[in-house]
């Protein structure tokens, strides 16, 4: 397994991190990501581990980690990825923003620019930040002029799009992209989240025994047969807010949403490195757990919340045949 970022944004976005690792293993890399989300710095963070993991020039000598990983002094890093953890290597690590705009609009311009500019080879895998792809920002004329080169950039590129949500961009552009949700963890999380972000793995049920019986439960009724699924849906629906319930007060949802979420993420797999639908699946699951666990904080009633949550994922569960 290639080391390709720090164990703190794995353990923040599991999810993420775990699904281009995947990609990338099996030499199955998207063209383009949308990174949703209220995560900005991560997002940035996430760019460069990879722009720099891609363009790394000790990767072999560093037990196939890049430089910054690797723990060797800054002095003898590659000046790849010094330059690409600066922001400033002049062919791997490409940036599209409204900069100087007054309109708030990304230029036309720049974006016929950056076209043509990745129409010519390079030596190096350039990494492109679009840094802002609502539709605000990235508006038809200036995602028109880029629709093509997102779509097929050639080898040896990559796209990576940030936006709050994916509904604020551009349909022609999403459909362009794998999607890929990265949502900030809670500001103070409660001691089970802690474990569970420390963890980065559903296997925190190990060091939880509290939790461990209510995992155990859910794996059984992931392996639901379809004539049954409403029912299961329902059992699911109990489960989880008796578990809610029972552990947890402060951050109601948190660690009981993202423990079931990546027990499913961990029953897809690397599936979702490479097959698009199954990627699909599970970035909108994370979506409904997001929204959740808002509603949960609101929400008058919490039951209906959580069985209106659940029936919503088996209903793409079984959209997606997974």
């Amino acid at each position: 397994m290639s080391n390709i970022f720090d164990i703190e944004l794995a353990q923040r976005h599991p999810f993420a991190t775990s699904m281009v690792t995947s990609a990338i293993n099996s030499q199955r890399l998207s063209h383009a990501y949308l990174l949703s989300g209220r995560a900005p710095q991560d997002k940035w963070t996430f760019a460069r581990f990879v722009a720099a993991y891609l363009n790394c020039a000790n990767l072999a000598a560093n037990n196939d980690r890049a430089c910054h990983l690797s723990g060797i002094p800054e002095k003898d890093q590659c000046v790849n990825c010094k330059w690409i953890n600066e922001g400033k290597h002049p062919q791997a690590w490409l940036t599209l923003t409204s900069e100087g705009s007054k309109s708030g609009k990304i230029a036309v311009e720049k974006a016929r620019l950056l076209s043509d500019e990745l129409s010519k080879h390079s030596e190096f895998f350039r990494v492109v930040i679009v840094e802002d792809a609502s539709q605000e920002a990235f508006h038809r004329p200036s995602a028109n002029a880029l629709l093509k080169t997102i779509e097929d950039p050639g080898s040896r590129c990559l796209f990576f799009l940030f936006a709050t949500r994916e509904d604020d961009v551009l349909p022609t552009v999403v459909s362009r992209c794998q999607v890929i949700p990265m949502q900030s963890p809670p500001e103070k999380p409660t001691a089970l989240a802690a474990s569970i972000l420390k963890t980065g793995s559903a296997d925190v049920t190990s060091t939880t025994p509290e939790l461990k019986n209510f995992a155990d439960e859910v794996k059984k009724i992931f392996k639901a047969r379809d004539s049954h699924l409403n029912l299961y849906a329902l059992d699911l629906s109990r489960q989880i807010q008796i578990a809610i319930e029972e552990y947890e007060h402060e951050h109601p949802g948190v660690v009981v949403l993202d423990l079931v979420t990546n027990l499913e993420i961990c029953r897809i797999g690397e599936r979702a490195s490479t097959d698009r639908t199954a990627a699909g699946y599970l970035a909108d699951l994370l979506s409904l757990a997001e929204e959740l666990k808002l509603q949960l904080v609101h929400y008058v009633s919490s039951k209906a919340a959580i069985e209106t949550f659940v029936l919503s994922w088996w209903q793409l569960r079984r959209a997606a045949g997974c």
